[in-house]
């Protein structure tokens, strides 16, 4: 199974892009989503039975919109711990882990608010197609539902 988590905070607008994008995904064989607020212990359990894991979160730098691999310098800041930790803890507690990866999506206003700026609207869709095009990247699909009420 590929897990995709969108992290953020969906009332402070375009931080709660990575959210956003992993809820509009329609539901895929092999495929699993979750949108979650920050990367937290608990969701060591999901990610340690995935094959793959995806990231989505906002970025405030303004990167061009491409999937990295997951490393410690590309964890993003101001969440508990980063994608690269959540992956060594999984290792360490169940001796391994998946592929990681991250993709971050320019966020333009982190004000308070449920809304995406327009301006982050406008990248939604090349981030969904690049989520899209990872997945169909993948191999061998099995069928797994959208993960809902983890937070």
């Amino acid at each position: 199974m590929d897990l995709v988590i969108g992290v953020g905070n969906t009332l402070r607008r375009d931080d709660g892009l990575g959210p956003f994008i992993a809820n509009s995904l329609p539901p895929m064989p092999g495929v699993a989503t979750l949108a979650v607020h920050q990367l937290t212990a608990d969701l060591i359990e999901y990610v340690s039975h995935a094959r793959r894991v995806l990231f989505i979160d906002a970025s405030t730098t303004g990167e061009e919109i491409a999937i990295k691999p997951v490393i410690e310098r590309n964890s993003p800041p101001g969440h508990v711990f980063g994608p690269a930790a959540l992956l060594g803890l999984a290792r360490g507690i169940h001796g391994s882990a998946p592929d990681g990866w991250l993709l971050p999506v320019p966020g333009f206003n982190f004000d308070f608010g449920e809304e995406l700026s327009p301006a982050a609207a406008t990248v939604v869709p090349a981030a969904k197609k690049a989520v899209l095009d990872w997945i169909n990247d993948g191999e061998e699909p099995c069928s797994h539902p959208r993960i809902d009420n983890v937070e």
